[in-house]
Formats: structure tokens, C-alpha cells, sequence
């Protein structure tokens, strides 16, 4: 409704995104009296997921209205750009957009046109729903700013409700709208296509969306847009808290195994990358120098699991899986570590079982390692990661300590002390290890990805959303 563009506020030296409305609408005086009316209410806003509205008006018969000009790019380029979004990182944006949501349904107002056109994700990260102009107050006795049968919105991101009685919208039109959204980005297809925009508005109200088949949508977050999509609105989430809560449970138990953490990396050891005294060097097996990303196993296994969860039984809701309990293979035997064999043969045989996430037995070789040879920083790193996927994290942050007394030059030490910090609810002191972690390796994405958690957990969401929109930078590169 209307051309947008950019602009300077000269009363206040500011770029502004200004919306001009069509001279077709503006003819009819009450559209416009009800239009004011809406807009000036949405402008009463202030959210950081919201754009302000900051002026509404008219010069020589055009009516307009300002906005807060955001720089950065609208989902709809972001899914165009990239196909799909990966469902964390969508995850992330669309708990920003419901938290912008939840404030405006506070205020008794409801958006009726949440599209990925209206969701911008600006240049530090920070996630802002636009266009709320088009909002309509809930307690308002007066009629809508539509004509009578004029329908507001996208086909194929309104409600059912929205299509059939446009009057009669609320806070759960939103959610299905939201819904919606998070299925575009995550399948990179609309949820309904047409070749008109009666036929798309026919199969809204009358089908199911089409989900792509294989696995990279995990069961929970399906069931969770399931439930947002639902054509019947008293089927759906009743108000955005609760899907806010969704959205929190998948970010913390589907898409990270450990209360939303990543997991801390083994490293082999090497002689040639640290520069050790040379007294030490005869101790150093040389063997070249490696990362292993050994979460990404257990990450698939856990995900598995909690689709489980909520799968296999009917009673469940998309809250959260019920307490159940599984068959769990016969765990292998402990290996006791020879006594009298050298160092370079504990490590090795500690990393293999590390790989195969024997993380017990894999302890028993490193703590053999380290008593075999008490300054390899590498050796106390992995026994500290050992000790975090086994839930003994102040352990954990003692062994991490110790390879960063004996080398604090590794940033990888200094991430996996600061993961460990947070698993015990210490995001002051983790921050401090991220940061630390970033001034030795500023193109470090864990390090900028693990300082995002930590100011998001100090409640610093701007910091937060900047660190990072700067993980995202590195992993594109």
C-alpha cells in the first residue's frame, strides 16, 4: 500500500523511511481519519524489534508516514539470497520478530501483515518488523481502515480468519502470519502459491502446506509451525508468550545439546605450532596439528532424540517433550590405560576414544597424559572437554584453566573455559574469556559466537545482536 522511500527529517537531521499512500485512497475521507488514528497509535511504540513510527501526516494532499530507516536487508532478499534459512538462524530471528510482536499486542495492537518483506535484519543483527502503519487497534469501537470486504495482507501469509472475516482479526492472526514466515524461511518456498490471489487465498483456507520431504527441519520445530499455521485460531499458540517459550525451547534443547551451549573442541597435540621451551620438546610426538569439531555427532544424536520426544507420544504439546525414558545401548567396558607407556601413546589413544565419544575412558587417558607429562596444554584442554560432555564443569573449568596457565595464547582455550563458565551460569567471567579469545584471534567465529550468548545472558541484546551479526559475517566467508 503505497511506494516507500528514503528520506531526511530536516527538523531532525535523520534518515527516515517515508511511506506515501496511494491519492486513490487518499479520497476517501474516512479511510483517512481511521488511518491517522491507527498509525498515530502504532507510532506510541518504542521496541528495539520494532521500527518506530515517527510522524504521520499530509502536505498538499499526500498523506504519509515516517519511519525509523533500518540498514540492512529484509528477509524476503535473505531468503532469495541463501534459498533457506538455516532453522537455528531462523530460530533467532523470528523469536526477535515475536518479541517486537508481544509488545505491540500489549498495546492492544495487532500488525495484520507480517510478511518477510516486513521483517528486517539490520546490519549489527538486531531483527526489526516493519510497516506497523497497517496496524489495527484491537479495543477500537470503529471500523476497520478497509472497506467493507476488502481483505488487508499477503495471501499467502494471512489467516484463514484474516481471508473469510477481516474484522474480526486478533493477536492469533499474527502468530498464523508469523507461522508462515518461519515456513518460507526455512523451506524457501511460500506456504501457498496460486496463480491469482483468490486461488492462493482458496488453498489458505482450504489445504495443508506442502512440507518438503528429508530431515533438515527437526520434527519439533515442524510441529511448532504446525501449531502457529493452525487453520482453526483456537488450535494455535493463544497469544505470542506462548510461542515465545517455543521458540526458547528449540534454541535451547533441539539445536544445542547442552542448555543451548556449544561444545568445547579437542585438539592434537603439536610441537610446531606453540613454540615450546625446548626442554620440552623431547615430550611432543610429531604429529600434525588438527581441530576436531567432535559435538557434531552427539548434536545429531540429541536432535534425534528430542524429535522423539515429541513424536512419539499423542498427549504431548510442542512445549516440550514428557519424561521418558530410553533403551540406551550397553556402554562399552572401561579401558584402564597401561601404566609406563609414553606420552604420545596416552594422548593418541585418548583422542581415539574421544572420537568414538567414550568421553569416561577418554578421561582416563588424558589424566594418564597429564601426570606423563604435566605442561601439554592440549592434554588439559581435552581433558577439560572430556569433563564438560560428562557434566562435571567446574572440573572441566579447572582443566581449561591450567592449559591457559601453561599457554594463554590459544584462543580455543580461552572459548572452551568461557563455555564452561556459562553452562554454570557465569556469563560475566565467560565474556571476559570470549573477548580474551577474539584479541588473539579477532577473525575467531566461536569466540565472537560465544561473547553473542554471553551479552545475551547479561541482558546486552544490542551488544549482543552485534557480536553476532559478526559470527555470521565470518562464517560466510
Amino acid at each position: 500500500m503505497g511506494a516507500v522511500f528514503k528520506a531526511i527529517q530536516l527538523s531532525m537531521n535523520r534518515l527516515v523511511a517515508l511511506k506515501i499512500l496511494p491519492l486513490s485512497l487518499a479520497k476517501d475521507r474516512s479511510y483517512i481519519k481511521r488511518f491517522l488514528r491507527e498509525a498515530r497509535s502504532a507510532a506510541q511504540m518504542n521496541h528495539p524489534n520494532l521500527t518506530r513510527v515517527y510522524d504521520v501526516g499530509s502536505y498538499r494532499g499526500v498523506f504519509y508516514f515516517s519511519m525509523e530507516f533500518v540498514e540492512g536487508q529484509n528477509l524476503l532478499d535473505l531468503i532469495k539470497s541463501e534459498g533457506n534459512i538455516k532453522p537455528e538462524t531462523a530460530t533467532d530471528i523470528i523469536l526477535q520478530a515475536a518479541r517486537g510482536l508481544d509488545h505491540a499486542h500489549s498495546h492492544s495492537i495487532v500488525h495484520r501483515d507480517i510478511k518477510p518483506e516486513n521483517i528486517m535484519v539490520a546490519s549489527e543483527g538486531t531483527v526489526k518488523v516493519t510497516d506497523m502503519g497497517l496496524a489495527k487497534r484491537m479495543d477500537s469501537s470503529d471500523h476497520d481502515i478497509t472497506v467493507t470486504g476488502q481483505v488487508i495482507g499477503t495471501p499467502c501469509y494471512m489467516s484463514p480468519e484474516q481471508i473469510t472475516n477481516p474484522k474480526a482479526v486478533d493477536p492469533r492472526s499474527d502468530i498464523y502470519s508469523l507461522g508462515a514466515t518461519l515456513f518460507h524461511m526455512v523451506t524457501g518456498r511460500r506456504p501457498f502459491r496460486g496463480e491469482t490471489s483468490a486461488q492462493t487465498m482458496l488453498k489458505v483456507v482450504g489445504e495443508e502446506p506442502d512440507w518438503p520431504r528429508g530431515g533438515e527441519i527437526p520434527i519439533p520445530m515442524r510441529r511448532i509451525i504446525k501449531k502457529m499455521m493452525a487453520k482453526d485460531p483456537a488450535r494455535r499458540h493463544q497469544n505470542i508468550e506462548q510461542v515465545i517459550r517455543d521458540l526458547l525451547y528449540l534454541k535451547e534443547r533441539v539445536f544445542s545439546p547442552h542448555r543451548s551451549r556449544r561444545s568445547p573442541l579437542l585438539r592434537a597435540y603439536s610441537s610446531a605450532r606453540f613454540n615450546l621451551p625446548s626442554s620440552h620438546a623431547a615430550l611432543i610426538p610429531d604429529t600434525p596439528s588438527r581441530r576436531l569439531p567432535l559435538v557434531l555427532a552427539v548434536a545429531s544424536l540429541l536432535v534425534v532424540l528430542a524429535a522423539v520426544l515429541l513424536s512419539s507420544s499423542s498427549g504431548q504439546s510442542a512445549e516440550g517433550p514428557q519424561n521418558q525414558e530410553f533403551l540406551q545401548p550397553e556402554p562399552a567396558p572401561l579401558e584402564r590405560p597401561e601404566p609406563g607407556l609414553s606420552f604420545s601413546k596416552y594422548f593418541k589413544r585418548a583422542m581415539e576414544l574421544a572420537d568414538k565419544e567414550r568421553w569416561e575412558n577418554a578421561l582416563l587417558y588424558f589424566d594418564a597424559a597429564t601426570t606423563s607429562n604435566p605442561l601439554s596444554f592440549d592434554a588439559w584442554n581435552n581433558r577439560g572437554t572430556c569433563l564438560w560432555h560428562l557434566g562435571r564443569f567446574e572440573e572441566g573449568i579447572e582443566s581449561f584453566k591450567k592449559a591457559i596457565d601453561i599457554n594463554a595464547d590459544v584462543p580455543d582455550f580461552h572459548i572452551n573455559l568461557g563455555l564452561a563458565l556459562l553452562e554454570l551460569g557465569r556469563p560475566r567471567e565467560a565474556l571476559n574469556e570470549f573477548e580474551a579469545a577474539i584479541s588473539l584471534d579477532p577473525e575467531s567465529r566461536n569466540g565472537w559466537d560465544g561473547k553473542s550468548k554471553a551479552l545475551n545472558e547479561l541482558e546486552l541484546f544490542k551488544e549482543a545482536g552485534e557480536a553476532a551479526w559478526k559470527a555470521r559475517q565470518l562464517k560466510a566467508k
